[in-house]
């Protein structure tokens, strides 16, 4: 018959199938199988996991294609119905395949949501429908800034209670706009009207004393 196991000058040589009945060890702790837990340590003498790398290197896992199109991680459900998946394709992508939230977390803490219907909400995972809800307690801004420093303009949103405001943040006029024209100027030195302005109920012109 064939042979089946050889001992060569480096090691053994082992033609067709291994079966192992118990515990695996490669190198002490470059792989090593737990039987009792059905569990794989990589690099590590003890896993917490199904499968537990252990690294001293910032890159601890690659996962390279030999398909340049595409390449993924997807998860299952215990039907093996595909819910999610990260990878590329011509983009890279994070896919929420159930018609649930997708939840980003920071320090253990839900920051932002993603609906299915496409509303997102940023400090709370129940946004008001039709778009963007930004939530914080105490105080709640939405900022827009040009320049990391703000130099080319910073306009904010801002809710705590007595000082809900919509305003710049730096040194630049705040311009309201229709249809791409500018009607209303909120400049250093006042404001500015372009048009016809009209008024339901009292207008205060200048400081309200006069």
């Amino acid at each position: 018959g064939s042979k089946k196991f050889e001992t060569t000058s480096t090691g053994a040589k082992v033609t067709g199938r291994a079966d192992v009945t118990g515990d695996l060890y490669v190198d002490t702790d470059t792989f090593r199988v737990n039987s009792s837990l059905n569990r794989v340590s990589i690099g590590g003498t003890s896993a917490s996991s199904n499968l537990h790398i252990h690294t001293s290197t910032s890159e601890g896992l690659r996962l390279q294609s030999t398909n340049a199109a595409s390449n993924f991680i997807r998860f299952t459900d215990n039907s093996n119905n595909s819910i999610g998946y990260i990878g590329h394709d011509t983009d890279f992508k994070i896919a929420n395949q159930r018609n649930t939230n997708t939840i980003l977390y920071a320090n253990n803490t839900a920051y932002l949501t993603i609906q299915p219907d496409g509303d997102v909400g940023i400090g709370t995972t129940t946004p008001q429908s039709g778009g963007l809800t930004v939530e914080k307690s105490g105080e709640a801004r939405l900022q827009v800034r040009a320049n990391s420093d703000g130099s080319n303009g910073i306009v904010a949103l801002r809710a705590d209670g007595g000082n809900t405001q919509i305003g710049t943040w730096s040194d630049h006029d705040l311009k309201f706009v229709r249809n791409s024209s500018t009607k209303l100027e909120l400049l250093a030195g006042g404001a500015k009207v372009t048009g016809t302005a009209t008024a339901t109920g009292s207008l205060i012109v200048g400081s309200g004393n006069d």
